[in-house]
């Protein structure tokens, strides 16, 4: 049990406790920091308390079993259909169990954080629509059955690593919005043979495109 006058849980703070089963953030706690529970792989739940204002970038990084609760008192934070969502928009964690087939992501994200939606297996559709405005780094990385993506107009950039490894995703259309593609964000996409580059992108990072053998135009 933590203890129950834990203010913060800092950076990396039990990252990588792969035996990990189960954690109930005392009230209390404001803030869980950057990759603090990362690489839990054994984690099954966490609660989180109302006093939680802050949950920071990949906070629960390959953390594959995991299912968020967020007391319903917690007015910054709630959970739709496994998706872990601040009152800003930004998506923070997408539970594994939950994500599967064909998902489309919710009206009210605007901005799909880091290693969201990374390694969910289960995915094999998706439909991103114009109120999102950014794609963080790895959001969709190692989905490896996504097959299709729709990307709506509205979006304005793709993160590092985004969907690094999506092996069968077969064709990309980058809405004319976009202005910069990250590092590596479509690397190793062995399936992908089709992908639409707009005008008036201003940006494409390195190894954007490395290892994609079926791409043809």
């Amino acid at each position: 049990l933590l203890p129950t006058e834990l203010k913060f849980i800092e950076q990396e703070a039990f990252e990588f406790c792969t035996k990990l089963l189960s954690v109930n953030v005392p009230q209390g706690v404001s803030r869980i920091m950057k990759r603090s529970f990362s690489g839990c792989k054994s984690l099954g739940s966490i609660s989180i308390p109302q006093s939680v204002e802050f949950i920071g970038k990949g906070a629960f990084n390959e953390c594959k079993n995991l299912v968020v609760e967020v007391s319903e008192e917690n007015e910054r934070f709630e959970v739709i259909d496994g998706l872990l969502i601040d009152q800003e928009g930004i998506a923070i964690f997408a539970s594994r169990s939950d994500i599967q087939g064909d998902y489309i992501v919710p009206e009210c994200v605007c901005v799909i954080g880091e290693s969201c939606f990374d390694n969910c297996k289960h995915m094999t559709s998706l439909k991103i629509p114009g109120n999102v405005k950014e794609i963080g780094k790895s959001a969709f990385q190692e989905c490896k059955n996504l097959k299709r993506v729709e990307i709506e107009e509205g979006l304005t950039k793709i993160g590092e690593s985004a969907f690094k490894g999506c092996e069968n995703l077969v064709e990309i259309h980058i809405p004319d919005g976009v202005t910069e593609v990250g590092a590596s964000a479509f690397e190793s996409c062995k399936s992908l043979t089709s992908i639409t580059i707009p005008s008036n992108l201003e940006i494409i990072a390195e190894s954007t495109f490395s290892y994609c053998n079926s791409l043809k135009y």
